[in-house]
């Protein structure tokens, strides 16, 4: 069916990304549909994607199949990378989660910018 022109093509070592302005849809590079994502964030890292969600502008982390990750939504967030991603929580504490969701560090500062 048609389907607007995206906004941007973006490609990583396993998959391409089709930006448009409110979702972005992933095939794999041999051209397997693996979803559209609403507010998707990058690419998956540790099998979940970070996601912006338009209505409330908070973040959340999904899998390829849509089901969340795991329950709650953060202020601000960034990509998992080595296992552990930062965080911003509704309430301003700041934390290191895991893929699970589950919390490995609580600060109330920010933590300083990876590099």
């Amino acid at each position: 069916p048609y389907t607007e022109s995206p906004v941007s093509v973006d490609f990583s070592e396993d998959m391409v990304a089709y930006r448009y302005t409110d979702h972005s849809v992933y095939y794999t590079l041999t051209g397997e549909l693996i979803g559209s994502y609403a507010g998707a964030v990058g690419f998956f890292e540790d099998g979940i994607l970070l996601c912006q969600s338009p209505a409330s502008g908070l973040y959340s982390y999904v899998r390829q199949d849509s089901t969340p990750a795991f329950a709650g939504t953060f202020r601000e967030a960034g990509p998992f990378s080595g296992g552990r991603a930062l965080v911003q929580g509704t309430d301003g504490v700041y934390l290191a989660i895991a893929p699970q969701g589950r919390r490995c560090i609580r600060s109330k500062a920010a933590f300083p910018p990876l590099i």
